[in-house]
């Protein structure tokens, strides 16, 4: 098995379940709870689409040298 490409220390499903974990005590604290179910959910998709555009910047470019990656 090869090894990965770029490691965060974490994998894409154990942030889901932490931000899961957050938005669960958001809905016990009803002051915060706008906060704590949108800040990890945000987080979550920029970290998401920011870790998918350095794997996708790491890409060798064609050999024929014919368009872009």
């Amino acid at each position: 098995m090869p090894a990965p490409v770029l490691s965060l220390g974490t994998n894409t499903t154990q942030r889901f379940v932490l931000g899961a974990l957050v938005a669960l005590v958001g809905l016990a604290l009803e002051e915060y709870a706008m906060y704590l179910l949108a800040v990890p959910a945000v987080l979550i998709v920029a970290v998401t689409i920011g870790y998918s555009y350095v794997l996708y910047e790491r890409l060798e470019p064609p050999a024929d040298g014919s368009g872009s990656a």
